[in-house]
Formats: C-alpha cells, structure tokens, sequence
C-alpha cells in the first residue's frame, strides 16, 4: 500500500508498480467511498490496450466502464483513455469532456488468490467529484473478508488521516445481475461520447 502521489506526508512503505498488462481485462468495482458511484449497480471497468502502439501512445490505455441505474437492465457505457505516467503511477482519464487522475495504491492476490487493486481518484472539479478510494476485483463478490481487513489495516499503516478516512467510508457496490447477458459493445458513438 503506498500513499497517493498529492498526499502531504512522504510514505516510507516500500512499492512495486504492477508488471505490464496486469491491469489489463475485466474489474469489478466491488467497494467505493465515491458519493457518485452506489447508484451505479453492476459496474465494471475494461482495460486494454491502445492500439496500434506507438512511442506517444505506448503508455495508453482503453478505460470502458458499464453499468446499470437500479431497476434498469439498460447498459449505461463511459469510454476514455489512461494515459499512464511511468514517474509518478499516475494515470490520466480523458473521456469526452471528463477528465481526472487516479492511481493504484495496492494490488496482489487476496487470499482465495483472486486479483484485486485499490484505486485512488484525485478530485475532479469539473464533473464535480471529490477524491475516492475504490476497491476493484476479478469477481463481484470482491477480495475475501480476511484481504479486506489487511487492506484496511495498510491503510489506516500509512498514517494519513484523509486517506483512512476514506477507506472507512467504502461501502459495498451493488452485483445483483440485473444486467447479466446484456453485450457491452462500445461502436464509435460510445467512443466520442455520443447518447
């Protein structure tokens, strides 16, 4: 667990950025303190690779979130970019008119041996959103109870106050399938941003 890059104190807890292309495929958001984000059932990130590559874009990333308003099956998509700064971990999203950072502060296996990361938002003025911390998983039930209670206890490690407090605000994000077998298929009009 390693403290996000705006973060007033210096962390002394020693970090290893994931190995390229770990972040690559499907995560569900299974925990979030985003105020925006508990009336976004069944969310889902995609991550893959910008295509082609080249020396500008080699850092570049397809970010395609979807999602379902409750009582709604309707596929709601987001599509942007993550340009990744190998110096500081810091991803920037661009996707029509938004536009934020955030950066993994931890990542491993939880104790079934699942994948799973922490997500940190910095705040977003424009859309307007404050800074979030989220958990992603590989599966909606998200990282087993006893990775849970580490990840809280490396946060709370850290020392930093608005950090913790975020971290306790998490609250589960709803799975409940109401969007199962519904295809996720971003054409053109979903990559610019287009109802």
């Amino acid at each position: 667990m390693r403290l996000p890059q705006n973060a007033p104190i210096a962390s002394s807890a020693p970090w290893e950025a994931p190995p390229p292309g770990w972040v690559f495929g499907n995560w569900k958001v299974t925990k979030s303190s985003h105020p925006l984000y508990p009336s976004l059932h069944n969310f889902e990130v995609d991550l893959s690779p910008v295509f082609p590559q080249s020396t500008t874009n080699i850092n570049q990333t397809n970010d395609l979130s979807a999602y379902n308003m409750a009582g709604s099956d309707q596929v709601m998509l987001a599509y942007g970019v993550d340009t990744w700064n190998f110096d500081t971990g810091i991803y920037v999203f661009k996707g029509g008119s938004i536009s934020y950072q955030l950066e993994v502060l931890a990542w491993g296996y939880d104790t079934d041996g699942v994948a799973y990361k922490v997500t940190y938002e910095q705040e977003a003025p424009a859309i307007p959103a404050p800074p979030a911390l989220s958990v992603e998983s590989r599966l909606v039930g998200g990282p087993t109870n006893e990775t849970m209670a580490k990840i809280i206890e490396a946060i709370e490690a850290l020392g930093y106050k608005h950090l913790t407090e975020l971290g306790h605000s998490m609250r589960d994000m709803v799975h409940n399938g109401e969007r199962d077998g519904k295809p996720v298929i971003c054409d053109a009009k979903c990559i610019n941003g287009l109802p």
